[in-house]
């Protein structure tokens, strides 16, 4: 990603007020972990306004002159930038409250932070139908057929959440297999997944699962034919979400 559109993300995310999370090295390969969240860009000093970041660990550990890691999503992009801590200051809100603040400096470049091997869009919602296996003691044998819709897609995979009407909830762990139906412009189309990740969104109230595709080995034709319809997919929402830049 070049430094231009960057920029251009990081500004829209500054003017959102998008949460943020900052790592500060504690020792080799450990963190302490702060969050926060944009406030302002201040353009004079080259400094970027943030909330007093949070922790479980003591405030007190972030210093002037400290160097620290920031990561953010904006849209579909998952970046992140080294800065040092610049200052403490107040800043005020716009209903008129002053609260304090951190100023850190301007970054000079960003890192892209995809986990996936290739490019994912963060889509509106579209309809998915998720078959997998019920594994649970506790619950009825069988399989299980629910709706639900796409929160992201790549070549690669899709990331998946309950939509807010269904009355099922999807109910998947780390490494179950999975079988999806995708709803992609006029096309419906069938892949194999296994799921990677789970993760809490929106303090909880989302659930969001990762989920990579892999090859239907009885019809290798079929399954390359359903990632070029993704990719044009992926193309088209990309040069959508870039315009709104």
């Amino acid at each position: 990603m070049d430094n231009d559109f960057f920029f251009k993300i990081l500004n829209n995310a500054i003017e959102e007020g998008i949460g943020i999370a900052i790592n500060k090295v504690k020792r080799e390969d450990d963190f302490f972990h702060f969050l926060s969240r944009f406030f302002y860009y201040d353009e004079e000093k080259e400094e970027i306004i943030i909330d007093i970041p949070s922790s479980s660990d003591d405030i007190g550990l972030l210093m002037l002159d400290d160097k620290i890691e920031i990561f953010f999503i904006s849209k579909c992009f998952r970046l992140g930038f080294f800065s040092t801590i610049t200052g403490f200051s107040e800043f005020e809100l716009s209903s008129g409250e002053f609260v304090p603040a951190m100023r850190i400096s301007k970054p000079d470049g960003g890192l892209d932070l995809q986990r996936r091997r290739d490019f994912r869009v963060q889509t509106p919602p579209m309809a998915i139908e998720a078959c997998y296996q019920i594994e649970n003691e506790d619950e009825e044998q069988g399989t299980v057929s629910i709706e639900c819709v796409s929160y992201d897609i790549s070549r690669s995979g899709i990331a998946v959440s309950n939509s807010k009407d269904a009355q099922n909830k999807l109910k998947l762990e780390k490494n179950n297999y999975v079988s999806i139906k995708i709803k992609i412009d006029d096309n419906i189309i069938s892949m194999e997944g296994i799921v990677q990740s789970k993760r809490e969104l929106y303090d909880g109230k989302k659930t969001v699962f990762g989920i990579d595709f892999v090859e239907d080995k009885p019809d290798k034709m079929q399954y390359k034919r359903n990632l070029s319809i993704i990719m044009k997919y992926v193309m088209k929402r990309q040069r959508e979400i870039m315009l709104k830049f």
